[in-house]
């Protein structure tokens, strides 16, 4: 039993004593392992293994890399589609109010021309003198929308009964 437990002592005290000796980093285990699995022929197999199995890790890591790459992409592109939505969804909301002012517009104007239809309508039964009389009050835009949808032979009635000089504005006006 004393030669176990001297056998036991002294492996404890290599143990230790390389330990010591590793942590003091005089002597370096890990190296010393590496340089027996390379050198040990039954080993070198396994060791193959272990430098493939380290370049499917960087290949692995590589992929992952790449994959965090495209889900950034992704997530940006996401975004971006989210944006452009938006703006779509903006821009149709602007078109409907475009359209709804162009609708409100052509119906003002539809009623506008109603009411230069009527006072054309109304100018042509009038005596020239007295419609002439009219047209040097009104405003020079009602007039010159009065007068191009007069017939041409009440248009000349009314102006030859109109002032030389406002005659000849509206002449001048309806030329532009």
């Amino acid at each position: 039993m004393k030669k176990y437990l001297i056998v036991f002592l002294v492996f404890l005290a290599i143990f230790l004593t390389l330990g010591v000796l590793n942590y003091f980093e005089i002597i370096s285990l890990t190296n010393w392992g590496e340089y027996v699995l390379t050198n040990t022929p039954v080993l070198k197999e396994y060791v193959k293994r272990d430098e493939q199995y380290d370049k499917l890790q960087k290949e692995k890591q590589e992929l992952d890399s790449d994959f965090q790459k495209l889900k950034s992409e992704n997530e940006e592109l996401k975004s971006q589609l989210k944006s452009a939505n938006n703006k779509i969804a903006n821009l149709e909301e602007e078109l409907k109010n475009i359209q709804n002012s162009y609708q409100e517009l052509q119906s003002s104007e539809a009623t506008a021309e109603e009411k230069i239809n009527k006072l054309v309508g109304i100018y042509t039964e009038m005596e020239a003198q007295k419609a002439a009389s009219i047209f040097s009050t009104l405003n020079e835009d009602l007039a010159l929308k009065i007068l191009s949808n007069l017939d041409g032979e009440v248009a000349a009635n009314i102006m030859s009964n109109l002032e030389p000089e406002v005659a000849a504005q509206l002449s001048q006006a309806m030329d532009e």
